[in-house]
């Protein structure tokens, strides 16, 4: 449970969303280009429980939360 501070808007490039579960990592949906990351958690002031890591080079545009304010 951590909290998200940052949402990323996706350029060109492409990001793994998954979860930990006995300690391996299991990636569960691939994000890719036009897709956004963090949105509800920012706008909603939420943790997240999930693990992302950048599959391919990424190109993203960012705001911080309380720029979203």
């Amino acid at each position: 449970m951590e909290d998200v501070e940052e949402m990323y808007f996706i350029m060109n490039g492409s990001v793994n969303i998954g979860f930990e579960f006995n300690r391996q990592i299991k990636n569960v949906i691939r994000l890719t280009r036009g897709s956004v990351i963090g949105a509800y958690n920012c706008t909603m002031d939420k943790k997240t429980i999930f693990n992302y890591s950048v599959h391919r080079d990424l190109d993203a545009f960012t705001i911080r939360k309380m720029n979203w304010y």
